[in-house]
């Protein structure tokens, strides 16, 4: 998390004080923009995101002149991996709309992902991207699964069209991706 508070001094940003959300671990200005960052370190965590966002709402968007309620941002710094389980949950905080504009920044993936700050220069280098590239369905299929259950499932999901039929698949990859010896309260249902 330090890389984003370094990135965000480089830039001119300063602490402020005078804002009291005690849950957000920091809080930077300048000029208009606004920045309140936050680490989540598991997805337990992540899942009470909008508590964050309230706070947010009840102790900045309120009282900032409405002028710059369009320039505040919650960062929601993820020191946990991520996976396929989390696209969901991660596309509705990005897409939320409410009170601020969310930026997600993985720490296994913070090179691109520092790239949604709204000040730093978004530059494509052709050569890394060309070479990064999967060729073919099956190298996509494979950099983005881990074992060849998930990849039969993901193989499903690639050809498939309807939502329906979608959904489906991406409820049979969760069990896939469970350790061999979790068991839910669905798993027993049927028992």
């Amino acid at each position: 998390m330090k890389r984003i508070f370094d990135i965000l001094q480089e830039e001119g940003y300063r602490d402020v004080e005078h804002f009291s959300c005690h849950s957000i671990d920091r809080i930077l200005s300048k000029g208009n923009f606004i920045f309140a960052v936050h680490k989540f370190s598991n997805r337990m965590e992540l899942q009470k995101w909008n508590e964050y966002q309230d706070e947010i709402n009840r102790n900045i968007y309120i009282k900032v002149d409405p002028s710059k309620r369009l320039d505040i941002y919650f960062i929601l710094y993820l020191s946990f991996k991520t996976s396929l389980e989390d696209i969901s949950i991660l596309h509705e905080i990005e897409k939320d709309p409410y009170y601020c504009r969310k930026i997600i920044i993985r720490d296994e993936l913070f090179e691109q992902d520092k790239s949604k700050l709204p000040f730093v220069p978004f530059t494509i280098q052709k050569k890394n991207i060309e070479a990064n590239r999967a060729k073919t369905i099956m190298e996509f299929l494979g950099a983005i699964t881990r074992e060849e259950s998930e990849r039969s499932i993901a193989e499903k999901i690639f050809d498939m069209k309807e939502p329906r039929g979608i959904a489906r698949a991406l409820i049979d990859l969760y069990p896939a991706r469970r350790p061999d010896n979790e068991v839910t309260k669905d798993d027993n249902q049927g028992i």
